[in-house]
C-alpha cells in the first residue's frame, strides 16, 4: 500500500484507472478523518475539568459525593478504566462517572455540561448512555432481589430491634414499603395510561421497600401512572420474593414471617401489613395508626432524598418516554443515592439508629 502522498502524487499525474482513483480518494478521506479525530481530541483534552483540583466542597457540589470518596466509588462500581462509547468516543471510566453524576445532580442543558467537561454534546450523549447503561447491566440485581450480601439475617434482626425501639408494636417487621409517581413529558401516544388523575399530571410510577438503616432494598418500575399500588405490588414478584426469604422457620408460625408495612393503598395479607380501615376505630386502633403513620413516612423521605440529590429524575421536561431511558436513569439514581447513604447516614438511618454497610459490602 503505497503512502498517502505517494497515491496522491501518482493521482495528479494521471497515472491511475478509475478504481485506482477511487481507492486514492478513501485513503484520503480516512487520512482526514482521523486528523480531524485527533484534533477533537486533544481540543477535548485541554478543557476537560481537571479532577485532582477539585476541593471537596466543589466536588460536592457539582457531583453530590466529596472528593476523598469518588475514587472510593470509581473502584466499588467496578466500572472499567476505560470506556469505548459508540462511534469511536474514548472516555476513562472515573470521568464517565463524573459526567453521570453532574447529570443526574441536576436538570441542566447538555450545552452546559459540555462546557464544564469538555466533550461535545453528541459524545456527553453517548457517554452517558453507555456509562448508565453499564451501571444498570452490573448492579441492577441489588435493586430487584431481596438475595444481596448485605441483607443478612443477623441484619434483619437488627431491624426488627431497631424499629421495635422506636415505637412499633411489631416483633418481625423490617422494612416499609410505598408507591411514588415521577413527572414524565406527556407522551405523543397512550397518554391516558400515564395520565394520573390524583396528581393531574402524566407520571410513572414506582415501588421500593425502605429498610431503617436508609438504604431502598427494593425498587420496582416504572409502569404507567394510572396503576394502583396493589398492581405495582401484584407485578412486581414482591409476594415471590418474601416467601423465599422472608418466611419464618419451616415448623413456624406465621407470626415468624418478617413482614414490610404500607399504606392504605394496600391490603392487610401475610407478608404486607396495612393501618386498620375504617370509621369507627377503637381508641387502640386509631393509636396504632397514628404510631405506624408516623414511622412508614421513612419511606417517602427516601423518596424525597433520591430527587433531592439527583434532581434531573424528577426534573419533568428532560423526562420523555419514548426518547431516552428514564427507567434507567431513576434506578441508576437510586442506585448511587444508596452508594450516597453507605459513605453519609441519611435521615431515616439516624431515625432508627441503623448504620448502613460499608460501600465496598453493598457493591459485593
Amino acid at each position: 500500500m503505497p503512502s498517502q502522498g505517494a497515491a496522491i502524487l501518482a493521482l495528479a499525474f494521471g497515472d491511475l484507472d478509475d478504481d485506482e482513483q477511487l481507492a486514492v480518494v478513501r485513503l484520503v478521506q480516512r487520512g482526514q478523518q482521523a486528523r480531524r479525530r485527533r484534533r477533537a481530541e486533544k481540543e477535548n483534552n485541554r478543557r476537560l475539568l481537571n479532577l485532582r483540583s477539585l476541593t471537596s466542597a466543589r466536588s460536592r457540589k457539582l457531583f453530590r459525593f466529596q472528593k476523598r470518596h469518588l475514587n472510593r466509588l470509581f473502584r466499588a462500581l467496578q466500572l472499567p478504566q476505560v470506556i469505548r462509547c459508540p462511534g469511536g468516543t474514548v472516555v476513562s471510566g472515573k470521568y464517565a462517572l463524573c459526567i453521570v453524576l453532574r447529570r443526574l445532580s441536576y436538570p441542566c442543558r447538555l450545552v452546559e455540561l459540555s462546557s464544564l467537561m469538555g466533550f461535545s454534546v453528541p459524545q456527553l450523549s453517548l457517554i452517558i448512555n453507555t456509562t448508565i447503561r453499564l451501571l444498570y447491566d452490573r448492579w441492577n440485581y441489588l435493586l430487584s432481589d431481596l438475595m444481596v450480601p448485605w441483607l443478612t439475617d443477623a441484619r434483619l434482626a437488627e431491624f426488627r430491634r431497631a424499629i421495635r425501639q422506636v415505637g412499633s408494636p411489631y416483633d418481625y417487621l423490617w422494612g416499609f414499603i410505598d408507591g411514588t409517581t415521577r413527572p414524565i413529558c406527556r407522551p405523543g401516544q397512550a397518554q391516558q395510561e400515564f395520565y394520573s388523575g390524583h396528581k393531574r399530571q402524566h407520571v410513572v410510577k414506582y415501588q421500593a421497600v425502605m429498610a431503617p438503616n436508609g438504604l431502598i432494598a427494593h425498587l420496582y418500575g416504572p409502569l404507567e401512572g394510572r396503576r394502583h399500588d396493589m398492581a405495582l405490588l401484584e407485578e412486581s414478584g414482591l409476594r415471590d420474593l418474601f416467601l423465599q426469604h422472608m418466611s419464618g422457620p419451616p415448623d413456624g408460625h406465621r407470626q415468624d414471617d418478617h413482614v414490610v408495612f404500607g399504606d392504605q393503598g394496600y391490603a392487610m395479607e401475610r407478608f404486607v401489613h396495612a393501618p386498620v380501615r375504617g370509621n369507627n376505630l377503637t381508641p387502640q386502633e386509631a393509636a396504632f395508626n397514628d404510631t405506624m403513620k408516623d414511622l412508614r413516612v421513612t419511606v417517602e423521605w427516601g423518596f424525597g432524598r433520591v430527587a433531592n440529590v439527583f434532581a434531573f429524575c424528577d426534573y419533568k421536561k428532560s423526562s420523555k418516554i419514548l426518547l431516552s431511558p428514564i427507567g434507567k436513569y431513576y434506578r441508576v439514581s437510586c442506585l448511587l443515592t444508596n452508594c450516597l447513604t453507605c459513605l453519609r447516614p441519611n435521615q431515616v438511618s439516624r431515625k432508627f439508629k441503623v448504620r448502613p454497610p460499608h460501600l465496598e459490602e453493598y457493591l459485593s
